[in-house]
């Protein structure tokens, strides 16, 4: 598996636009894909992950695709850090924390799969927000070691 986190294309949009996906905040409106900039997409899984409400406000809303079914994700993060004076070192850990998941039922008996997929997005994810280099050079004088995980169980509602 190799998330990556890149642009929504142009051509992603019209593929995308062909699934008529619905807005889980507003389920009679299509999400406007004109203003989702970004994506943490794995091409060799054809699965994606889009932020539909950021997570600077919580819970953080998305969809995740996967084979063209959509999977609708609340979650928050929680930061945590530490800070190494005596060896001028900070660590930086997000950790993801799913509340609630709601799975097509076509999904239900590869669940698992599932899961580790909307795991391992979530954390790559992860690494796009915590923005080493900005992080190290604007707010701290020492290294700074940031860590993504992923924590908790969730809720799985299959519709």
């Amino acid at each position: 598996m190799a998330f990556i986190n890149c642009k929504l294309t142009e051509q992603d949009k019209d593929k995308l636009a062909l699934l008529n996906l619905k807005n889980p905040l507003f389920p009679k409106k299509q999400i406007e894909l004109n203003k989702l900039s970004n994506q943490t997409f794995d091409k060799e899984q054809d699965a994606r992950l889009l932020i539909i409400r950021p997570e600077i406000i919580w819970p953080m809303v998305a969809i995740f695709l996967w084979k063209e079914n959509v999977c609708e994700i609340y979650a928050h993060d929680i930061i945590d850090y530490e800070i190494d004076e005596i060896n001028l070192k900070a660590i930086i850990t997000l950790k993801w924390k799913i509340d609630k998941i709601n799975i097509p039922e076509c999904l239900k008996n590869q669940k698992d799969e599932l899961l580790e997929l909307i795991k391992e997005s979530l954390i790559v994810r992860g690494k796009k927000i915590n923005c080493l280099e900005d992080i190290e050079n604007k707010y701290f004088p020492f290294s700074v070691q940031c860590n993504t995980v992923f924590e908790g169980k969730s809720e799985l509602i299959f519709y």
